[in-house]
């Protein structure tokens, strides 16, 4: 009853904590994705409402553009400037001194003023400066990308918007162009380089503005000319796009078709501090910063590992400027390299991108404060479970010290508890001595808090087979029964020495007389309980005890007959209690055939286990060492020996080739019972060579030395009756496992 109260705290416990995790996990994801299509939604509205003011506004400035350049006294004027520009006399100083030149200065002067414009100019169709606010750029010639976005006017008659580009920066005019004169100084001295921009002009020059450009056609509306008028980009974009932005961390930017800003970021000093953006007085974002993605953020002391150069484009750049509109609430790197989410739009008329944008952290921080609220209550019942399951385990804890003392202070009929040496999956081993005999005993208790239908059946047919075998190296039982509180035991004889493992542990492998002399006990333990109809099935190093009984050295106890079954010869009445769907036994250790759907199980399958046994204890090293259980099963299903085993380091001796043939994956290959093995192993040349006196001037050695003596047993050894490794393959395999 205490049992089962236990192991429903337990279960309540474990599903009230999924439960309040699968809420909170189902909650935060139904508020995320609401809270992902309000902000989509507010991202569209913000990212519509800017692209809707700023087209509205750039039509009424082409609008105006083109109005300007309807004017019969503007289109009179130009035309007598080409015609001066085509004179073979023409020079830059004649076409600025010109009266027609301050006549038109003079009306587009007023008109700049009256609309707001920050510059003008007039070129012919071949790119040639005719008209300019800036004297010193009349008689130029323009190069780079805004000769073609011209050549497009002129093509098509239609006002045009030209954003500026990077490759424009320095001058964004030729040389001298044909049929024109260098300006000189008296004497014949040239100006500076005709390309360089005075530096007093430098605010106003036109490759750091937008143009608005309109066609200037003649009575016959042929196109002989455009008018560009030039606006500051991050006076006129930067305020219009930042009307309609998202809280404190929101911005809205144009950048150019070369993924360049061209209205001014909202965190320009931000910039600078991380190094995107110099110093000096004056610099800015616009047509200064390349909207790249640092690949971390880089306000969190993010060190980048790729040069700035190597740097993608940003998630909303490299989408606008292929031309699509779209949006990513799920969180991206913005030019930071902050997370943010945003959404964008390309105006192909205008060749600029659209992009708007807010910070992850400022967007989701309800749901933030949604989670901590959960971790913090996850973390209470964290906390509170924690305190229960420690309160249990000192109860639990409490009650095993009592129940240890009160069994030290038990004794089992003859028998007086002394010493715990033991404990498995299944009971624990104490040493005992028998009250009228005085010999020291091992006794196994079956505790009750372990003892089931289950394993009380199995512990009383360990103790019932293993009972029935008299060979002088098998273990000996003495007494089997229970107390009056349900305490199951079984007497057996107490063993000091050392098990076969933890002996070529500590020496190193066997030379081969030893391992013939041990192999024959063993045949002879095995060969009793084959001629009983009883396979042992888990035949391992720590399986056989090492003693010097008797006044004989090196004498072999088998222990551990609680994994025994019937061989496929015995009477099907015999049979009764055993379980032949458990796959038992260590791997490395069991025959092939035990893991195999139909195989019968019979004395070879020992016989496969002695020879895996004398593998160790001639090698020093496990069959399989270092492999998997899954690698091992996979072994043994593809049943070729040479993938089993490594032979490459044995010597070719006799002893050696008994082993292998022991170990054929066959069973028709290998020795057909132990009498047969026991028999090829005399006839071995080594077999002898291990005399008495070598063993007992061994564990003369042994027994004196600091390996043994403080051990004793600690029947460790007798604890593997309790198997320790029982089923490395699992509790239960299906027969389909092949």
């Amino acid at each position: 009853m205490k049992k089962l109260v236990k192991r429903g705290f337990y279960i309540y416990t474990l599903v009230a904590a999924l439960l309040l995790c699968g809420v909170g996990w189902w909650t935060r994801q139904a508020v995320r994705q609401k809270m992902q299509r309000v902000l989509e939604q507010d991202l569209r509205t913000i990212l519509m409402a800017d692209v809707t003011a700023l087209d509205v506004w750039m039509e009424s400035r082409l609008q105006t553009a083109s109005f300007v350049a309807s004017d019969s006294r503007l289109r009179a004027w130009v035309g007598e400037l080409r015609t001066l520009a085509q004179q073979p006399d023409a020079t830059r100083e004649s076409l600025a001194s010109s009266e027609v030149q301050a006549q038109l200065r003079k009306h587009l002067a007023e008109v700049e003023q009256r609309i707001g414009f920050r510059g003008f100019n007039v070129i012919n169709r071949d790119g040639l400066i005719l008209a300019a606010r800036q004297p010193f750029l009349i008689g130029r010639k323009l190069r780079g990308p805004r000769v073609s976005n011209l050549s497009q006017l002129f093509k098509t008659g239609e006002p045009q918007l030209l954003v500026p580009l990077r490759n424009e920066f320095g001058s964004p005019f030729s040389r001298e162009p044909a049929g024109f004169r260098p300006n000189s100084e008296p004497g014949g001295a040239p100006h500076q380089d005709p390309d360089r921009l005075p530096p007093t002009e430098i605010e106003s020059a036109p490759h750091l503005t937008v143009m608005l450009s309109s066609p200037i056609k003649n009575d016959h509306g042929e196109v002989i000319a455009a008018i560009g008028f030039y606006i500051r980009t991050e006076d006129e974009f930067t305020r219009m796009l930042s009307a309609a932005r998202f809280g404190e961390s929101g911005e809205t930017y144009a950048f150019n078709r070369e993924g360049i800003l061209i209205s001014r970021s909202r965190f320009d000093h931000q910039l600078k501090s991380l190094g995107l953006l110099t110093k000096e007085v004056g610099v800015n974002s616009v047509l200064t910063l390349e909207l790249l993605d640092p690949g971390g953020d880089l306000t969190r002391g993010y060190t980048p590992s790729l040069p700035r150069a190597q740097w993608p484009r940003t998630e909303s750049t490299t989408s606008a400027l292929a031309g699509n509109t779209g949006f990513n609430v799920d969180g991206y790197r913005d030019y930071r390299g902050v997370a943010v989410a945003g959404a964008w739009t390309w105006l192909p008329r205008y060749q600029i991108g659209i992009a708007t944008k807010v910070d992850m952290s400022e967007a989701y921080q309800p749901l933030q404060a949604l989670r901590s609220i959960f971790l913090v209550l996850i973390c209470l019942l964290a906390l509170c479970t924690g305190g229960f399951l420690f309160y249990s385990f000192l109860a639990t804890k409490l009650r095993h010290e009592i129940q240890e003392a009160e069994l030290a202070m038990l004794e089992l009929g003859q028998y007086r508890l002394e010493e715990k040496i033991g404990e498995g999956g299944m009971g624990v081993v104490y040493r005992a001595r028998h009250a009228l005999l005085r010999r020291p005993t091992a006794i196994k208790l079956l505790l009750p808090q372990k003892a089931s239908k289950t394993t009380i059946g199995q512990f009383e047919k360990e103790v019932r087979l293993t009972s029935r075998l008299t060979n002088p190296n098998t273990i000996q039982i003495y007494d089997f029964g229970h107390t009056t509180d349900g305490i199951f035991y079984y007497a057996m004889e107490y063993l000091e020495g050392v098990n076969l493992r933890t002996l070529v542990t500590r020496t190193g492998p066997l030379p081969s007389g030893r391992v013939i002399h041990l192999l024959l006990q063993i045949c002879g333990a095995l060969d009793e309980a084959h001629g009983i109809g009883l396979v042992h099935r888990d035949i391992k190093p720590s399986n056989v005890f090492l003693t010097n009984r008797g006044g004989h050295a090196d004498w072999v106890k088998v222990l551990d007959f609680g994994l025994v079954a019937r061989s496929a010869g015995a009477d099907a009445g015999e049979k009764e209690g055993f379980d032949d769907a458990w796959i038992a036994g260590t791997p490395g250790y069991i025959a092939p055939e035990s893991i195999r759907p139909n195989t019968p199980i019979d004395a070879r399958t020992d016989i496969y286990s002695v020879g895996a046994l004398g593998y160790f204890l001639l090698s020093g090293h496990g069959p399989f060492e270092g492999m998997t259980t899954t690698a091992i099963r996979k072994s043994y299903l593809k049943l070729d020996p040479a993938t089993q085993f490594d032979f490459t380091a044995w010597a070719d001796g006799p002893l050696q080739r008994i082993i292998k043939q022991c170990l054929e994956p066959d069973p028709e290959k290998r020795p057909q019972n132990m009498r047969a093995l026991a028999e090829k192993l005399t006839n071995c040349p080594e077999a002898g060579s291990w005399t008495t006196a070598m063993a007992e001037s061994w564990w003369s050695q042994f027994t004196a030395g600091e390996n043994l003596a403080p051990e004793k047993t600690r029947q460790m050894d007798i604890a593997a009756i309790d198997r320790t490794i029982k089923i490395e393959f699992g509790q239960r395999l299906p027969r389909s496992l092949s």
